[in-house]
């Protein structure tokens, strides 16, 4: 018996994870200058990976899949609500000088760009961007809301000094809210 599932065209967390990178590696030079205020601003990410394993690829974007609810509308579509955990850590690689207190302090106000820019660069993105690759064109497909918070800096993965090199980090939500309809 052939499987036929209610919504044929619908996209699922896939698309989105894939866009979401897509949409950092497009947008994440023109944010770092906005964040800096310059256009010399910090590179763009060395890495950007679903899921947290090594690296030393720094700066480095961390964008994986959290959790997922789905309902169906009376009026015939998926509320689709997905949620990904999304990390940044960045790293100084040379503590030996002698001012490491400022240095360390800089690497903070650093951080916080990355994540201003970050941030800008998913709440920015247009509707295109974000449905890029879905199944089912010309599908009625509603809109895309998009929220960023609970930024947490240091908690979760504590600032720390590995043979030279201090590596700080900030963790945050990133929940992405659509409809599909058939």
């Amino acid at each position: 018996m052939p499987f036929n599932p209610i919504f044929s065209n619908l996209a699922g967390q896939l698309p989105l994870l894939q866009n979401a990178k897509r949409i950092i590696e497009t947008d994440m030079k023109e944010a770092l200058e906005w964040a800096y205020g310059s256009s010399e601003s910090g590179p763009e990410y060395a890495r950007i990976q679903y899921s947290t394993r090594h690296s030393r690829s720094f700066p480095l974007l961390i964008i994986q899949p959290a959790g997922n609810n789905a309902g169906i509308f009376e009026q015939g579509g998926v509320d689709q609500q997905h949620s990904f955990a999304v990390s940044i850590f960045l790293a100084d690689e040379d503590l030996t000088n002698d001012d490491q207190a400022g240095r360390i302090s800089l690497l903070t106000e650093t951080l916080i760009r990355y994540y201003d820019a970050t941030m800008m660069c998913f709440l920015s993105a247009t509707r295109a961007q974000w449905r890029q690759n879905f199944p089912g064109a010309g599908a009625d497909q509603g809109g895309v809301k998009v929220t960023v918070r609970n930024a947490i800096y240091g908690q979760i993965a504590q600032p720390r000094e590995e043979a030279g090199v201090y590596i700080r980090s900030v963790n945050f939500e990133l929940f992405i809210r659509l409809t599909e309809s058939r």
